[in-house]
């Protein structure tokens, strides 16, 4: 079975493009992703990492207190 996907797909032209934009795609977008992180002011950062465990108000979230 694999051997008729693999002989299909080589029967393609160009099919060898698609992996390398890829890449292409995926390096830009990880280079974007430490960009940005090393050009965010630590406070921002800080306060985006303690977000899932704020409420509405930014208070912090007990979870010990709600499981009783």
């Amino acid at each position: 079975m694999l051997k008729y996907i693999a002989n299909h797909l080589n029967s393609i032209n160009g099919i060898a493009l698609w992996p390398t934009i890829s890449f292409v795609f995926f390096f830009a977008f990880f280079l974007v992703m430490v960009w940005w992180v090393l050009t965010t002011p630590k406070k921002d950062l800080e306060h985006i990492a303690h977000v899932p465990l704020n409420d509405e108000e930014g208070q912090p979230i007990n979870t010990l207190k709600d499981r009783s």
